[in-house]
């Protein structure tokens, strides 16, 4: 399901077929992305991170760059310490996963940012690479690993609360993360299915319709107008 299937769907359940009326197609993908957002939150909030389907995550590539330890704050200096260029979309409650899009041998601890600071000083561990979504939502990468100076990019996969926001992001071969015309909307059917009802019922109310145009095929805004006249 794309974009443009979910606006329709939505239009089809209030009977508003044109953008040219008081429902744009801006206004109905806003509610979609407002209501998957409540819904996936609630879900992530509850505990029950494992019902969280896969459907509702998005990949998105992340150049780095190499800064400082001041930059950063961290107290190890001899570890090689990178960031991404762009911030991460803002990620929902369920914590992200980060995988190198380079070498599949590199495996991430992604830990808070509080360990992440003091991380890598142990013996045992001097060869981990660390991550860590930093506050000003920036990914930070630190290690003593030579394979994390040649990482060029890492791919970050979460439940962004605005789907779109992945499309200012391209993979390796150049192509977008994210393509609101072609790719799908990162939401489970069942999912959508909850979110497209209350939708359809805001703007019903907006349009003062009655609500049980959203379970027949009868049109009932002309039976209204008959009743009253």
């Amino acid at each position: 399901m794309t974009v443009n299937e979910a606006i329709y769907s939505v239009r089809k359940g209030i009977k508003q077929f044109s953008d040219d009326t008081s429902i744009t197609n801006r206004s109905i993908i806003f509610e979609i992305d407002l209501g998957r957002a409540e819904y996936y939150d609630a879900i992530a909030n509850s505990n029950r991170l494992k019902n969280i389907p896969e459907q509702a995550k998005q990949t998105i590539c992340l150049v780095l760059e190499e800064i400082t330890n001041a930059q950063c704050g961290c107290t190890t200096t001899d570890c090689t310490i990178l960031r991404s260029v762009k911030q991460v979309p803002k990620v929902l409650s369920s914590k992200p996963r980060i995988a190198s899009a380079e070498f599949d041998s590199v495996s991430f601890n992604s830990v808070s940012w509080d360990r992440f600071i003091y991380s890598g000083h142990s013996r045992y561990n001097k060869d981990a690479v660390f991550s860590s979504l930093r506050s000003d939502d920036y990914v930070y990468i630190k290690s003593k690993n030579p394979l994390h100076k040649a990482m060029d990019c890492i791919y970050l996969t979460g439940i962004f609360a605005q789907p779109n926001d992945a499309s200012e992001f391209q993979n390796e071969d150049g192509t977008s993360c994210y393509d609101k015309s072609t790719s799908e909307y990162p939401m489970d059917m069942a999912g959508f299915s909850k979110v497209k009802e209350m939708v359809i019922k805001k703007f019903l109310r907006d349009l003062r319709v009655p609500e049980d145009v959203i379970n027949n095929a009868h049109d009932d805004t002309q039976g209204e107008a008959r009743r009253k006249n």
